[in-house]
C-alpha cells in the first residue's frame, strides 16, 4: 500500500462530521473557511462522516476515498 502522507507539517482531525459527498473541492473549501488554512500547503486533513465509519484523509495532491473505520 502506498504511503498517503509521507511527512505532513501538521495533521488536522475533524471532530465534527463532514458531508463527504462534497468531494475534494468542497472539503478544501471547508478547511479554508473553518480553519483558515490553505489545504495545499503541506498539512494533512482527516474528515469523518456522520456514522463515523469512513475517514478520508486529504493531503496536497492526494485524497483517499475511505481509510478503515
Amino acid at each position: 500500500m502506498p504511503v498517503l502522507i509521507s511527512s505532513p507539517g501538521k495533521i488536522w482531525l475533524s471532530v465534527a462530521p463532514a458531508d463527504l459527498r462534497r468531494g475534494i473541492d468542497g472539503l478544501s473549501a471547508q478547511v479554508a473557511l473553518t480553519l483558515g488554512q490553505k489545504p495545499c500547503e503541506g498539512s494533512a486533513f482527516v474528515f469523518r462522516n456522520a456514522a463515523g465509519n469512513r475517514n478520508p484523509a486529504s493531503h496536497p495532491g492526494q485524497i483517499s476515498t475511505g481509510m478503515g473505520g
